[in-house]
């Protein structure tokens, strides 16, 4: 083979390695600069201690085992504290703590009824029979566009206390005093059709 083949052949190799690497390069920017898919879905949280993401929405089960936070769902309720756990683990995320879910609640302005600072007949679902659809009622949100923290259906939290569950909001059914600061105690293993699951990361 001649030398300037060799050289030829060289160049080539030099070449399609250095596309390669700008390929590799390339993707590695969309991948940072594209959110994934479960920041799509959730709202980022400064906490007095650290930041972290929570549900938009509360989670829905689309169909048998199929688990998503979006809107115009009907929530799942009826699990136990360790399945709303489990849950939030099959999604990449974890159940929110105490501290996590009602800074959510009350949101930059501190809201005890995350809407507002006092109750508002109809703006959210906590004087009906049954849950209803995430964000149906459109102005029961927290300044941070968390929908549905306070009513329809209460929130597993991670926290416990001498070992029963805590869920958190109030339910459908809870009346005009639930707020953010509204908590209900169950047994881990219990099961309520008031009692739902928001996941954090």
């Amino acid at each position: 083979m001649r030398g300037a083949e060799i050289l030829l052949i060289l160049a080539m190799i030099s070449c399609a390695l250095s596309r390669a690497s700008e390929s590799r390069e390339r993707a590695v920017v969309r991948s940072a600069a594209s959110p994934s898919a479960w920041q799509t879905d959730m709202i980022a949280v400064s906490g007095s201690d650290h930041s972290f993401y929570i549900d938009r929405f509360e989670t829905g089960e689309l169909s048998p085992g199929d688990y998503f936070s979006v809107r115009n769902q009907v929530p799942a309720v009826g699990m136990t504290r360790d399945e709303a756990e489990g849950i939030c683990k099959r999604l990449e995320k974890r159940l929110c703590t105490m501290e996590e879910w009602r800074t959510a609640c009350l949101g930059v302005a501190s809201r005890s009824h995350s809407y507002a600072n006092a109750f508002v007949p109809g703006k959210c679902n906590v004087n009906g029979s049954d849950a209803i659809r995430t964000g149906e009622r459109t102005e029961c949100k927290s300044d941070l566009g968390i929908h549905d923290l306070v009513g329809n259906a209460m929130e597993w939290v991670s926290d416990s206390v001498e070992g029963r569950g805590m869920a958190l909001g109030g339910s459908f059914a809870t009346g005009e005093k639930t707020d953010c600061f509204t908590a209900h105690y169950f047994a881990r293993d219990g099961r309520s059709s008031q009692t739902g699951v928001r996941c954090c990361r």
